[in-house]
């Protein structure tokens, strides 16, 4: 999944989920994941893809458990974390039509490099800013 089908997923949601989370992680992160233990008696040794790789084969939430990503969907302060090192960060509420109920957040640096993120939730709307500056940064 690109950066930009799961911006469009996380804009889409109504909340955060583990599964939301696990994908972010695999697309930002990618830590390697066990996907055989080997054998007890150690002549096989155990075996490990990249999270992105075992993303469709495990149900995201177990995923999500496995690896111990961060909620990133559902804690401001997990969503902090995927904010650029050395970007700045702002947010508000609404954008003045009352039947649009959102939440904004924007990542930026300096006075240019402005990403925007919109979502039903403060921690939604951080993690597709973060995302947008990941894709063009």
């Amino acid at each position: 999944m690109s950066l930009d089908e799961l911006i469009a997923r996380l804009e889409a949601a109504s909340e955060g989920s583990r599964e939301l989370d696990a994908l972010i992680h695999a697309a930002v992160v990618n830590p390697p994941v066990m996907v055989d233990g080997g054998s007890w008696k150690g002549d096989v040794p155990a075996a490990y893809e990249p999270m992105s790789m075992v993303i469709g084969r495990l149900p995201g939430k177990d995923l999500a458990e496995l690896t111990g990503c961060p909620r990133y969907t559902t804690s401001l302060d997990a969503a902090m974390g995927l904010v650029p090192e050395g970007w700045y960060w702002r947010g508000g509420n609404g954008d003045g039509f009352p039947a649009r109920p959102h939440v904004w957040m924007q990542v930026f640096r300096g006075n240019y490099n402005e990403h925007d993120g919109r979502g039903a939730t403060v921690a939604l709307a951080l993690c597709i800013a973060s995302l947008r500056a990941r894709v063009q940064p």
